[in-house]
């Protein structure tokens, strides 16, 4: 973002200079040392930003804590849903803000790693829930859409001389996200069975 405007500001008020600086007063020979000092300062951002995404989580990180003891407490429930749209919420802000600032490659790969540490801790809480009937999974499934919304947050514009957006692949940019998906499918065809009962997470159903 620096850099850009730098390497433009000069002709963004060229006609403002003196006659004698209009064709030399620039500022393109510090973007090098802009974009240098971007890389480095970026991870320790980053890991900042990560940091903050895993306190967000709260009870999601710790390890005594399981999905079973809450899904018929709605206290817990609520609790637990709050944390959630907390974290997605600084993933969902950080993601407005790289959208309009850096390129569409470091904007994906920016929200792969800030989303892997939410997916990561959501698809260990559920794979460790031995079992769970078909009206708490679909608890659980509302429990997790917001999670599922940071999808959305994946949007870039394949083709720069054009506004039109595509949705990028989650996965390829957080290798998180599929396992995280194969437990909500999971989830989802346990949420369809009538009547109510508690089945095994991966089990074949009869």
């Amino acid at each position: 973002f620096i850099s850009h405007h730098l390497a433009t500001l000069g002709l963004r008020y060229r006609d403002k200079w003196p006659p004698a600086l209009q064709a030399s007063a620039t500022l393109v020979d510090v973007v090098a040392s802009y974009r240098a000092l971007a890389k480095t300062s970026i991870g320790p951002v980053l890991a900042r930003t990560k940091d903050r995404i895993r306190h967000a989580l709260g009870s999601w990180t710790r390890a005594d804590w399981m999905l079973a003891d809450i899904v018929d407490d709605q206290a817990l429930l609520d609790a637990a849903e709050n944390s959630l749209a907390l974290a997605a919420g600084i993933v969902t802000h950080i993601a407005a803000v790289a959208a309009a600032h850096l390129p569409d490659s470091m904007h994906l790969r920016v929200l792969g790693l800030l989303v892997g540490p939410i997916a990561e801790a959501v698809t260990r809480r559920i794979s460790q829930a031995a079992s769970v009937s078909d009206s708490a999974a679909r608890a659980l499934l509302r429990l997790v859409s917001a999670v599922l919304a940071l999808a959305d947050c994946f949007r870039h514009s394949p083709d720069s001389a054009q506004s039109v957006e595509a949705k990028a692949p989650v996965s390829k940019y957080c290798p998180e996200w599929d396992a995280l998906l194969a437990q909500i499918d999971r989830l989802k065809k346990l949420s369809a069975q009538i009547p109510t009962t508690t089945t095994t997470l991966g089990q074949k159903q009869p």
